[in-house]
């Protein structure tokens, strides 16, 4: 069985401010959470030019949570 990752993603950012994102990944079929899996987060000012600025990652622990703090704010992809 190849199980699909689904993520639900909640970013908050403000001027000036660190911003975080946090979730769970899940067996689309299932609904299980999926340990080990590896996100990868880039931010940046795509629309005006500014391209790539940070990457950040992280991996899923065994309920599935995974979490990154003190993101620098701006567009992630």
């Amino acid at each position: 069985m190849r199980p699909a990752l689904t993520g639900l993603l909640f970013c908050a950012t403000l001027a000036a401010q660190p911003a975080s994102i946090e979730g769970t990944a899940v067996n689309h079929v299932t609904g299980d959470p999926i340990e080990g899996v590896h996100l990868r987060f880039i931010t940046g000012d795509f629309g005006n030019g500014g391209g790539l600025d940070q990457v950040y990652g992280a991996v899923s622990d065994r309920t599935g949570h995974f979490s990154v703090a003190d993101m620098k704010p701006g567009f992630i992809s």
